[in-house]
């Protein structure tokens, strides 16, 4: 994988990326709050689902997990930050953990609430015009996965 492989000067033969390696440098990416670090963790999710469906790398398998950290990451960029950004470009941070939410479905990966309820969480702290019916709808959407809405995710809607 590039972005893990080319990131040192010296490369270890030893050291192979696997799902789990990934998924924690995505979450790393995440946590830095910033508009960059999720749309680096959003490359890197790219280039798994890249690695494992066209050249059949099962060690960086996409699951679940990965693909949370990656939803997370959208879901952290503060107000203020993603306003300006939002200026910019076309897509807001929770529309961006939406498409996310259903490249998960196109990996035939099954979202848990936890996952509903962070893209929630974002439409939630979003302050753009019909967020709140954004977020209504995606909570109905919950059934077609076969997810009932939790306590979570009433308290996120509210």
């Amino acid at each position: 994988m590039k972005i893990l492989s080319g990131r040192t000067k010296k490369k270890n033969p030893n050291v192979v990326p696997d799902t789990v390696s990934v998924s924690t440098v995505i979450s790393c990416h995440a946590r830095s709050k910033t508009r960059r670090g999720a749309e680096r963790g959003e490359e890197m999710l790219t280039e798994a689902v890249e690695e494992y469906h066209l050249r059949g790398n099962a060690r960086v398998k996409p699951d679940s997990i990965m693909f949370g950290c990656a939803i997370a990451g959208w879901t952290s960029i503060s107000g203020i930050e993603s306003e300006q950004a939002n200026k910019i470009t076309t897509a807001l941070p929770a529309e961006r953990a939406e498409m996310l939410l259903r490249k998960m479905d196109d990996a035939q990966l099954v979202p848990v609430a936890q996952t509903f309820n962070i893209i929630l969480d974002c439409w939630a702290k979003s302050e753009v015009e019909g967020a709140t019916e954004r977020a209504l709808k995606l909570m109905r959407e919950m059934s077609n996965y076969g997810v009932a809405p939790d306590e979570c995710s009433y308290n996120s809607v509210l």
